[in-house]
């Protein structure tokens, strides 16, 4: 093997010998571009595995490139290809992190139209039938416009040699069965490759047009949407939008039940948790059910400013018994709300501002000696409210506050 060397890669292609990563090769070769091969070698294919990569080894020092080769080994009780492709991916990402370089797929025309139909064939939403995108992070694929043929008989004109992997003939496996024995049909009763390939391409512009509308979640905050809101958006707009979410396709059909369900009804995936609350559904980021986060500050203050922020309290400081604690909501809990005269239940008053259900717990409740003084930035007692007679005011300042972070993910009132 031929001294291996990365400095300055633009380019690493993803080689394994084939047709299309031969002639990927080749024309990247006649660019401006500095370009190294990868190939990875899963050993699955005996003496034929050795003979790709040997035949890349051997492409590198023809045209004088730097190669990069790795073999694994692949676990006996998993799907090999999935497998397969995951270690690739995850070796090529590193490549590209160490080098500052992007990683080109020899991947092309009818690559793209059997990805369509096998994503189709999984039930995939919208997002799925995209198929692969010619830019992705790291990953390009600048062969998407050409088909299978055009490919050859460039190679051919060439005379650029590449190797045949004999496993494409087998049509046990499923891109392999669309390949060999679907696609044929299709084509044979007159459907065009140019016809799906436009279908494709239109459902891309669909999500590119879409992506800038759909917002993404503050993993700092809870967010929030209106149900009769979110009901009015087209199927496709959930779909990208979970999408972005890497939620799986089950969660589709459990958001929609969550809308039509009782209040308090949620849905877990991983560290987000979705909450059906009267009208609303809230997207929580599991992080943030967490009082951690919340703290006061105190300080004592001439007068009351003309301006008032939502993160602040102003207290008649001589109203306050005792020590100022922070303290949990407790079942029976009463209290004067400002502006009443009658003592209410703080559950009645959770009602009435419309506290979805697992806020209740996490809302900050500051006491004294006599009781509760302020609930969160919702409410303080009328007790310690400023009057005309007020001599010293007490400002309290929430920080890191989530109610006052509440985030409506769709900007719509």
């Amino acid at each position: 093997m031929g001294a291996i060397t990365h400095n300055n890669i633009d380019i690493w292609v993803a080689c394994s010998g084939g047709l299309d990563s031969v002639v990927l090769t080749h024309l990247l070769h006649k660019t401006s571009k500095k370009i190294g091969l990868l190939h990875a070698n899963f050993q699955l294919r005996g003496e034929d595995a050795d003979k790709d990569e040997q035949f890349v080894v051997a492409l590198a020092n023809q045209l004088n490139i730097a190669v990069e080769v790795k073999r694994f080994k692949l676990a006996q009780n998993k799907n090999t290809q999935l497998q397969a492709r995951d270690l690739r991916y995850t070796w090529f990402q590193q490549i590209a992190e160490r080098d500052h370089a992007c990683i080109a797929l020899g991947h092309h025309l009818d690559d793209q139209i059997e990805t369509f139909f096998l994503q189709l064939e999984r039930g995939a939403g919208w997002s799925g039938m995209r198929a692969m995108p010619s830019v992705k992070g790291v990953f390009i694929r600048p062969l998407l416009h050409l088909d299978k043929q055009e490919l050859a008989e460039l190679a051919i004109a060439q005379g650029w040699q590449w190797r045949e992997d004999v496993s494409n003939q087998k049509a046990a496996y499923r891109r392999n069965f669309w390949r060999l024995k679907v696609l044929p049909q299709l084509y044979h009763i007159g459907v065009e490759k140019q016809q799906l390939i436009a279908m494709i391409e239109n459902i891309q512009r669909l999500h590119i047009l879409t992506k800038p509308a759909i917002p993404p979640l503050n993993k700092n905050a809870w967010n929030w949407v209106f149900i009769e809101h979110w009901m009015k958006l087209p199927a496709v707009f959930w779909q990208f939008f979970l999408h972005e979410l890497k939620l799986p396709k089950a969660a589709f059909d459990r958001i929609i039940e969550l809308c039509s369900a009782s209040t308090g009804a949620k849905y877990t995936f991983e560290n987000w948790h979705i909450f059906k609350d009267r009208d609303r559904l809230w997207w929580v980021p599991q992080a943030t059910l967490s009082r951690e986060k919340i703290s006061v500050t105190c300080q004592l203050e001439k007068s009351v400013p003309k301006d008032f922020n939502k993160n602040i309290l102003y207290l008649d400081l001589d109203s306050i018994q005792g020590k100022i604690v922070y303290a949990n909501w407790q079942k029976g809990d009463r209290f004067v709300p400002f502006g009443k005269r009658k003592s209410k239940l703080l559950s009645d008053c959770f009602v009435d501002w419309k506290v979805p259900n697992f806020m209740k717990s996490l809302l900050p409740i500051l006491r004294d000696d006599h009781g509760i003084i302020a609930v969160g930035i919702y409410q303080i007692a009328d007790r310690v409210k400023i009057t005309s007679d007020t001599k010293k005011v007490l400002k309290i300042t929430w920080h890191d506050n989530l109610l006052t972070s509440a985030n409506n993910i769709f900007n719509v009132d």
